[in-house]
Formats: C-alpha cells, sequence, structure tokens
C-alpha cells in the first residue's frame, strides 16, 4: 500500500501535467505570432530599401530622356512660372 506522501506526490504531479500542458501551448502559440509578426515587419522593411534602390536606379534613365529634357524646359519656360518670379521679387 502507497503512503500518503507518495500519493500526493504523484497526485501533484498529474496535476502539474494538466496544467503545463495547455500553459506550453499558449507559450508556443505566442511565441509563433511574436515570430510572425517579427517576420513580416522584416519583410516591409526589405521591401521598402528594394523599393528605394529601384527609384534610384531608374532615375538615370528617367532624367537622360529627351521627352523629359523637353517637358522640363517647357517648365521653365512657361508664363506662370515668370509672374512667380516677378512676384516674388515683389514680396521681398
Amino acid at each position: 500500500m502507497q503512503s500518503l506522501t507518495s500519493i500526493s506526490r504523484d497526485l501533484a504531479f498529474q496535476m502539474a501535467l494538466i496544467v503545463e500542458i495547455p500553459t506550453t501551448s499558449i507559450a508556443i502559440a505566442s511565441a509563433s505570432g511574436v515570430a510572425g509578426v517579427t517576420y513580416y515587419a522584416l519583410q516591409i522593411i526589405q521591401q521598402i530599401k528594394i523599393r528605394y534602390v529601384n527609384f534610384i536606379m531608374r532615375m538615370p534613365s528617367t532624367f537622360t530622356r529627351t521627352e523629359f529634357s523637353e517637358s522640363w524646359a517647357t517648365v521653365g519656360k512657361t508664363e506662370s512660372n515668370n509672374n512667380y518670379e516677378g512676384r516674388a521679387k515683389e514680396n521681398s
């Protein structure tokens, strides 16, 4: 026959297993959630860097096109631009 202390020890061990399995499951689920959010945030940061580099790499090809040069020259010669410069001189 088992003594009362060994029965209580066995019962305490079984109760610990019952409590620990759900607790462990919650901890694993929480950790995987945090890992998923961290991974997603790092992917967004990486995508921003890629888009920035892509933008920088395309800038020279945009500025060297004849369409851009002609449009830029037209913007510089417009009447509204000249009026703005005149008003800026009057206000100063």
